[in-house]
C-alpha cells in the first residue's frame, strides 16, 4: 500500500473514531441537560441515576473533560436533597480535585461546588462557615452567563443563604435574601409552583425564629396549599410544613393540637424514607417538646430519646442538634425534680454548643440559664449568680427575650439570699424588657413570646412575696395585685382564641396553682372586696366548657344563625369520634395500612374542625362575642337567685388550701381549710368502706355496716368539708364540687362521732338534716334553674332485657330493671320500651320529645378516658356491639333538652377526673346535651334495691316534690323501712341540675282535673236552680 492510501485510510478511521467519541459526549451532555430537569423537578432520585449515567460516560470518552467537575457538583448537589453527607463532600472533593490548576474553570461549576460545601456546614452547623461559602458561590454565580440554570441555581444560594443568616438570627438580611429567592423563582416558573412554595416555608420558618407566629402559619398555610395541589397529600415535603405549624400550635399553647401535626409529620416521612430518617428526629424532638409542657414526661423523655438515637446514628455525638436534645432532656429531669441528671444533661448540651456555636448564640444562653435554675433549687444561689451574669454579659444589648428569663433568675436567686435591693432592680429590669416587648407587634396567641408562661407568672410572685416577707412592707401586696391582673386577663384572652376543648382544659388546670395563689393573696387581704372577688376567681374554673355549650346554643337562637353551623360542627364530630373509637377499640388488631388511613382521616376532619370554627368567627363575629364575652356573675347575682330555704357551697381545691364558699340569701362566707390531710386517700377509702364485699345481702347487724373505718371516714370528712359552715346550712343544701371531692355522696357523711352500738339506720346521715344536690358550677346552677324548655310529653322509659347476664361483656343479670320500669310508668303514665325494643335508635330518635327520660340498664365508667364511658342498650345474639353502646362522646351531638334524665345505672356519675370541669361522665355528657337535671350513680348499684329507691323517687316526685326533696325522703324512707340499709344500697344515687319540680299533664291528671270540673259545674247548676226556685216562692 502506498504512503497516500495509508494517510486516507488513517484519516477515515481517525474520523469514524471521533464520530463515535462525539456521540457519547452528546450522548452524556443530554443526560446531563436531563439530570438538571429532574432536579428543578425535585426528584433528586431520579437525577442521581441520570448523573451518574453522564459520569460514567465523561470519563470512559473524555476523562479531561472539565464537564466532570460539574457532573461531581451535581451529584454532590443531589446528596444534599437525599441527605447523604458523606456523599457531599465526597462528590465535592471530586469536583474541586477535577478543577485545580484549570485556568478556564467554568465559574458556574465553582459557584455550585462553593454553595454544596456551604449547604453541608450549614446541616453541619457551622452556620458561619455556611456563610462564607455560600457568599462565594454567590459572588461566583453572578460572574457566570445569564443561563436559566443559572438562575435557578442563584435563587438556592440566595434560599440558603436566608436561611443561614437566619439562624445566626440576622433576621432583616434573612427576610431580603428570601424576597430575593422568591422573585427568581416566580420569574422561572410563576407563582403557583412548589419552588416558590419552598421559600414560603422558609419565610414561615424566619417569622417563628423572630417570635411572629401569626405571620409564620400564614406563610407555613401557603406553602402547604401550593404542595399539596401540585405534589399529592402524601409527599414528603408536606411533612416540614406540617411539622413547623406543629411548632406554632406549641408556641400557642395548643399542645394537643400541635401533637396532631407532628404525627401527621412522622406519618407521611416514615411512609416515605423509613423510621430513621434525621428529619423524623426533628418531628420526635417537637413531640417531646409538647408532652413535657402537657406535663406528660414519661412520654416527653421516650420522644426526646428516639430523637437522639437518630441523630447520632446520621450525625455524630457532637453536632448542634444533640445539644438541642440534650437540653431538652435536662429540662424534663428539671420537671421531675431529678435535678443532679437534669444538670448532667444540661452540662452535655453546654459541652456540644461550645463545640458548635458562639459562646453569644442564643441557644447557649438558654443552656446556661436552664443550668443556673438547677442550682437555685439546690439552694446555691452565688453559683446560680456567677452563671446569669455571665450569660447576661453576652446578650444583655442584644434586647433578646432570654432578657427576661435571666433578670427573673436574678431576681429569684438574689432574693434567696436576702437581697432585696438587687432583685427589686432585676425585677424591674425584667418588667422594662417586657414593656419593650409587649410595644412589639407580637402574636396576640403569646404572651410577649414567653415560651412558659405559668413559669413566668410563678416566678414573679415567687420574687414580690419573698421581698413583702423580708422588707415586711405591705406595698408590695400591690405589686403582687398587678402580676395576679395580669395573669387572669391572659388566661381569659387565650380562652376565647383556643378553639379546641382539649386547649381550654389544659390552660386551666396547668394553671390551678395560680388560680389558688389569687384566691389565697385575695382572702389574705381581710377585706370585703376581697372576699368577693376570691368568689369570682373561683367561677372561672369551673364548668367552663359545660356553659359555653349552652351559651352557644343561646346564641344561635338570638343571632337566628343558620342550623347548618350546628349541623356542621356536630357531623364532624360524630365523624371524628367514629372513628377514634375504632381505634381505641381496635388498638390491638387492626392493621398498619388500616391504621394509617384512619390516623391521616382524624387529621384531616381536626383539621377541617379547626378551619370551620375560624370561619365562623370571622363571618358571625357577635356569635363568638356572646358566647366567650359573658360576664361572670358575683355573690349579689347568685344570692339573688336563691331561695330562702337554699344555701349553696362551693369548694375550690388546691394544691396546699380548699376554700369553701359559703352563699344563702343573706349571707356570704369564706372558710380557707388547710389541706394537711390526705383528702384523696381519705374519699378513696371512703368509698371502699362503703362499697367493698357487699354485692351479697347483708342485714344491718352486719359489721361491714358498722365498720369503724367508714364511720370515721364519714364524719373526718364531714368535720373538713362542711362542719365550718354547718351552723349556716339551710333545708336544701347545693353542693359544686371541685376535683375529687366530685366522688363524695355528701349525704352519707356522719354529722356526729357514731358509736358502734347505734344501728346503720339510726346513724346521723348529713341527709337527715338536709336535702343535698350538686352542679358543675355556680353559673350553670342559675341557668339551669332559669332556662325554658318545651316538651309535650311526660315519661320515657328504657329497660334492655339481660335475663342470662352478659358474658362476653362482663355484665351481669338484671332481673328487676323491666319491673321496675313498669312501676315508675304506673306511678308517671309514660312511654317504656323493654327488652328488644329498649334500643339505641329508639332512644336517639325519641328521647328529645320528653320531659323525663328513665335509663334502667348497664353502664360503664371510663376513668382513663371519659368519653368513652357508655350506656348498654338491647343487645342482640349475646354480642357487644357498636349498636348497643351509647358513648358519652355521642351525647355531646345529641340536643336532648329534656327536664331531667334519671341514670339507673352503675357508675353513670363517675369517669375521667379533669380538673376544673369535674368528672368527665354519662351524668355530664347529659348535660351537655341539654339535660336540666339528672340522678346519676357513683359506684355499681344494687338490682332489687334500686327498683325499691326508684320507685319511692318518683312517687314522691308525683305529689309535686322538688327533686332534691322528693330523692331525700325516697332515701329517709328507704333506710327506715328496708333492711339492706347499708349506704352502698341507697347513697350512690346523687340528684345534679334544677331541682324544680316536675309538672306533668298525662291522661290520668287529665281525667281528674275534668271530674273535678264537671263536679263543680253539677254542683253550680244545682245551687243556681236551687236559687231560682227560692226566688220563685218567694214571689
Amino acid at each position: 500500500m502506498n504512503l497516500k492510501k495509508k494517510i486516507t485510510l488513517v484519516f477515515i478511521l481517525a474520523s469514524f473514531s471521533s464520530f463515535g467519541q462525539n456521540s457519547e459526549i452528546k450522548k452524556a451532555e443530554k443526560l446531563l441537560d436531563s439530570a438538571r430537569t429532574m432536579l428543578k423537578l425535585s426528584k433528586p432520585k431520579e437525577a442521581l441515576v441520570l448523573n451518574k449515567e453522564a459520569l460514567y460516560r465523561y470519563i470512559k470518552e473524555s476523562p479531561n473533560n472539565i464537564k466532570i467537575a460539574e457532573v461531581y457538583a451535581m451529584l454532590g448537589n443531589i446528596h444534599i436533597s437525599l441527605r447523604n453527607l458523606d456523599s457531599i463532600k465526597y462528590y465535592t472533593d471530586k469536583g474541586f480535585e477535577v478543577l485545580q490548576g484549570r485556568q478556564e474553570a467554568d465559574n458556574e461549576i465553582k459557584g455550585l461546588l462553593n454553595y454544596n460545601i456551604g449547604t453541608l456546614r450549614a446541616i453541619k452547623g457551622d452556620y458561619k462557615g455556611s456563610y462564607q461559602y455560600l457568599e462565594k458561590a454567590l459572588e461566583y454565580q453572578n460572574k457566570s452567563s445569564e443561563t436559566e440554570l443559572n438562575h435557578f441555581n442563584k435563587a438556592k444560594t440566595y434560599a440558603n443563604l436566608s436561611n443561614v443568616t437566619m439562624l445566626l438570627r440576622d433576621f432583616e438580611n434573612a427576610i431580603k435574601y428570601n424576597g430575593i429567592a422568591v422573585e427568581i423563582f416566580m420569574d422561572i416558573y410563576g407563582e403557583d409552583h412548589p419552588n416558590v412554595a419552598g421559600l414560603y416555608l422558609n419565610r414561615g420558618n424566619i417569622y417563628y425564629h423572630q417570635n411572629s407566629f401569626s405571620e409564620a402559619e400564614i406563610f407555613y398555610k401557603k406553602s402547604l396549599r401550593i404542595h399539596t395541589k401540585h405534589l399529592g397529600e402524601t409527599h414528603p415535603v408536606l411533612a416540614h410544613a406540617y411539622g413547623n405549624l406543629g411548632n406554632i400550635y406549641r408556641e400557642n399553647e395548643e399542645y394537643d393540637k400541635s401533637l396532631d401535626y407532628f404525627d401527621k409529620a412522622i406519618l407521611i416521612y416514615s411512609n416515605s424514607f423509613g423510621p430513621m430518617h434525621p428529619k423524623l428526629a426533628d418531628f420526635y424532638n417537637s413531640i417531646g417538646l409538647s408532652y413535657k409542657e402537657l406535663k406528660k414526661y414519661t412520654q416527653a423523655s421516650s420522644n426526646f430519646k428516639k430523637a437522639l438515637s437518630i441523630w447520632e446514628t446520621h450525625l455524630g455525638s457532637n453536632h448542634q442538634y444533640i445539644g438541642y436534645v440534650y437540653g431538652n432532656i435536662g429540662n424534663t429531669d428539671f420537671e421531675l425534680g431529678n435535678y443532679d441528671s437534669a444538670l448532667e444533661s444540661l452540662k452535655k448540651a453546654e459541652d456540644v454548643f461550645q463545640n458548635q456555636l458562639d459562646e453569644k448564640h442564643l441557644d447557649v444562653t438558654k443552656i446556661h440559664t436552664n443550668i443556673a435554675r438547677i442550682y437555685i433549687k439546690k439552694g446555691n444561689y452565688s453559683k446560680a449568680i456567677s452563671i446569669l451574669n455571665k450569660a447576661l454579659t453576652k446578650v444583655e444589648s442584644t434586647g433578646e427575650i432570654v432578657l427576661i428569663d435571666i433578670y427573673l433568675r436574678l431576681a429569684e436567686a438574689y432574693i434567696m439570699k436576702k437581697d432585696i435591693v438587687k432583685s427589686k432592680q432585676f425585677l424591674e429590669k425584667a418588667n422594662h424588657q417586657l414593656t419593650i416587648k409587649n410595644n412589639r407587634n407580637f402574636n396576640s396567641y403569646n404572651f410577649y413570646g414567653i415560651s412558659d408562661v405559668n413559669d413566668f407568672f410563678e416566678t414573679k410572685i415567687k420574687v414580690f412575696k419573698k421581698i413583702k416577707e423580708q422588707s415586711g412592707n405591705n406595698k408590695y401586696l400591690d405589686s403582687l395585685n398587678i402580676v395576679y391582673n395580669d395573669f387572669i386577663k391572659y388566661q381569659d384572652r387565650v380562652q376565647n382564641i383556643f378553639s379546641r376543648k382539649s386547649s381550654k382544659n389544659f390552660r386551666i388546670s396547668s394553671s390551678y396553682n395560680l388560680y389558688e395563689g389569687r384566691i389565697k393573696h385575695l382572702l389574705d387581704s381581710n377585706t370585703e372586696s376581697g372576699e368577693l372577688k376570691a368568689f369570682e376567681i373561683s367561677e372561672k374554673v369551673n364548668g367552663r366548657l359545660l356553659l359555653e355549650n349552652f351559651y352557644k346554643l343561646d346564641a344561635k337562637k338570638l343571632l337566628d344563625l343558620p342550623d347548618s353551623i350546628l349541623v356542621t360542627e356536630n357531623q364532624l364530630e360524630s365523624k371524628l369520634f367514629g372513628i377514634e373509637k375504632r381505634i381505641y377499640e381496635e388498638n390491638t388488631t387492626i392493621n398498619e395500612d388500616t391504621l394509617f388511613k384512619l390516623k391521616n382521616s382524624i387529621f384531616d376532619l381536626k383539621k377541617e374542625q379547626d378551619e370551620f370554627h375560624l370561619r365562623t368567627k370571622k363571618n358571625y363575629p357577635e356569635y363568638y362575642d356572646l358566647i366567650y364575652k359573658k360576664k361572670s356573675f358575683g355573690v349579689d347575682y347568685i344570692q339573688s337567685n336563691l331561695e330562702d330555704d337554699q344555701c349553696l357551697l362551693k369548694y375550690f381545691v388546691g394544691e396546699d388550701n380548699i376554700f369553701l364558699f359559703f352563699l344563702s340569701k343573706n349571707e356570704y362566707v369564706v372558710k380557707e381549710i388547710k389541706k394537711d390531710f390526705p383528702l384523696n386517700d381519705w374519699i378513696t377509702k371512703f368509698k371502699k368502706s362503703i362499697t367493698s364485699n357487699l354485692n351479697n345481702s347483708i342485714s344491718d347487724s352486719g359489721e361491714n355496716e358498722r365498720s369503724t373505718k367508714y364511720r370515721d371516714l364519714a364524719f373526718n370528712l364531714y368535720n373538713k368539708l362542711i362542719f365550718p359552715v354547718a351552723d349556716k346550712l339551710t333545708k336544701r343544701v347545693i353542693i359544686i364540687p371541685d376535683g375529687s371531692l366530685s366522688l363524695i355522696p355528701f349525704g352519707a357523711l356522719l354529722t356526729e362521732i357514731t358509736s358502734e352500738e347505734i344501728k346503720v339506720n339510726e346513724f346521723p346521715y348529713l341527709l337527715k338534716k338536709h336535702q343535698i344536690s350538686y352542679n358543675y358550677s355556680s353559673m350553670l346552677n342559675d341557668y339551669l334553674k332559669t332556662s325554658h324548655i318545651d316538651k309535650k310529653e311526660g315519661l320515657l322509659a328504657f329497660a334492655p332485657s339481660f335475663e342470662n347476664g352478659e358474658p362476653k361483656s362482663g355484665f351481669g343479670e338484671l332481673k328487676y330493671n323491666i319491673r321496675e320500669v313498669e312501676a315508675i310508668s304506673n306511678v308517671f303514665n309514660g312511654d317504656v320500651y323493654k327488652s328488644g325494643d329498649a334500643t339505641k335508635s329508639n332512644f336517639i330518635n325519641y328521647a328529645k320529645d320528653y320531659k323525663i327520660v328513665h335509663l334502667s340498664t348497664h353502664a360503664k365508667a371510663n376513668d382513663s378516658f371519659g368519653d368513652y364511658s357508655y350506656i348498654i342498650f338491647n343487645e342482640n345474639q349475646d354480642d357487644l356491639n357498636d349498636a348497643n353502646k351509647l358513648y358519652a362522646s355521642e351525647l355531646y351531638n345529641l340536643r336532648l333538652n329534656n327536664e331531667m334524665v334519671v341514670l339507673s345505672a352503675c357508675e353513670t356519675g363517675v369517669g375521667e377526673l379533669k380538673q376544673g370541669e369535674g368528672i368527665i361522665s354519662l351524668a355530664r355528657a347529659f348535660t351537655y346535651a341539654g339535660t336540666k337535671s339528672t340522678v346519676t350513680s357513683l359506684w355499681n348499684v344494687n338490682d332489687s334495691q334500686t327498683e325499691k329507691l326508684m320507685i319511692l323517687f318518683y312517687k314522691n316526685l308525683r305529689t309535686g316534690m322538688r327533686k332534691d326533696e322528693a330523692l331525700n325522703k325516697a332515701k329517709l324512707s328507704y333506710i327506715e323501712n328496708e333492711n339492706l340499709v347499708n349506704p352502698y344500697y341507697w347513697a350512690g344515687f346523687i340528684p345534679s341540675g334544677n331541682m324544680d319540680p316536675i309538672t306533668l299533664t298525662d291522661n290520668n291528671s287529665l281525667y281528674y282535673v275534668l271530674l273535678l270540673f264537671m263536679t263543680i259545674v253539677v254542683v253550680f247548676i244545682f245551687f243556681y236552680k236551687n236559687k231560682i226556685k227560692k226566688s220563685h216562692d218567694r214571689f
